[in-house]
């Protein structure tokens, strides 16, 4: 996607924002509505959640547009939350729900990031002052979201938080979600991504949008469903699929 288009695609996403409400603007976990949970190693037994209340993004390219070197437009991307209190083996997975009034088949990817948004003081958005200075110092920006690195975005109390990158997933292709660099792709754009990551005990934000670099629609609602499981360190299973995750890796993931 060009910096014309992503530009475009920004005022777009703004222009929706301030029509639809204040509630809109701002990056958050919508209280505990995309809240997945603390995975404790208190217990052997494997965690579960699905999250599957009406939980939406607004466009069919919000991910994608953050894997440019402009960023995106963090208002068309949805965060979730978990905390691990160990060691754990995560498999996060994102599929389309009923789907809204978009026209084009919804794409979901979804990035991964230790760290939280703020949850008090007022939530995190682009066009906070601190968030718009903090990216005038890298050269400016289209948008806060980067979905391949280090995130900032701040509110209206001049903080700014800083979600530290460790990985993504994303449905499709190349053909969908583009070719920059370090995009995993599942190879099969059928509406479902997924990704199992080893991770250390602490917070984590999984922010998730549109994977298809292509789409126009910017006011579209496509639905999602997001699920995490997680095997505690403890447990011989978790080193079995981890090296099967290494294996499958190897075999090329990255498409």
């Amino acid at each position: 996607m060009n910096n014309e288009k992503l530009t475009m695609c920004m005022g777009i996403g703004l222009v929706a924002w301030m029509t639809a409400g204040f509630a809109e603007a701002h990056t958050s976990y919508g209280g505990t509505a995309r809240d997945l949970g603390t995975v404790t190693n208190a217990a052997v037994t494997p965690y579960f959640k699905t999250i599957n209340t009406v939980q939406t993004v607004t466009s069919d390219f919000g991910w994608a547009a953050g894997t440019g070197v402009s960023y995106g437009d963090a208002h068309h991307i949805r965060a979730y939350r978990f905390k691990l209190t160990d060691w754990s083996l995560a498999n996060i997975r994102i599929e389309v729900a009923v789907r809204g009034d978009g026209a084009q088949v919804f794409l979901p990817g979804f990035s991964l990031y230790s760290g939280l948004l703020h949850t008090s003081g007022g939530s995190d958005y682009d066009t906070a002052p601190v968030t718009l200075a903090y990216l005038d110092s890298l050269g400016g920006k289209n948008g806060a979201f980067n979905a391949l690195g280090v995130m900032k975005i701040g509110n209206d109390a001049g903080l700014l938080s800083t979600l530290n990158y460790v990985g993504n997933a994303a449905d499709g292709t190349s053909a969908n979600f583009g070719s920059a660099a370090r995009i995993h792709g599942d190879g099969l754009a059928d509406g479902v991504v997924e990704g199992t990551f080893w991770l250390p005990a602490g917070d984590y934000s999984v922010l998730v949008g549109g994977a298809n670099l292509a789409g126009m629609d910017s006011t579209g609602r496509y639905g999602i469903n997001a699920t995490l499981s997680a095997i505690p360190e403890t447990s011989s299973v978790a080193l079995a699929v981890l090296g099967s995750v290494i294996l499958m890796r190897r075999r090329g993931r990255d498409v």
